[in-house]
């Protein structure tokens, strides 16, 4: 599944740093099969950042968290349903 994201620009914040910046996802307490995503300026819809949320058809049924870090300690984060 894809997930767009809008990143509203923070003084401070550069979100192409892979240390302080990335995305989570969680289906259901599990992140085994999601690795941590680092933002892609080519991978964009409507001036929204993209990640891709790999989920199964067990999985299909359950609650996806997904969690945008953006250095120290803050996030941002949403669950939804496939």
């Amino acid at each position: 599944m894809n997930f767009f994201l809008d990143l509203p620009e923070i003084s401070g914040v550069n979100y192409y740093d892979g240390n302080i910046c990335y995305m989570d996802f969680d289906i259901n307490g599990d992140n085994t099969s999601n690795v941590s995503q680092l933002v892609d300026d080519e991978f964009t819809s409507n001036g929204r950042y993209g990640f891709m949320c790999y989920v199964n058809s067990v999985q299909m049924a359950d609650p996806i968290n997904a969690t945008f870090h953006y250095g120290n300690n803050r996030n941002v984060s949403y669950t939804y349903t496939a």
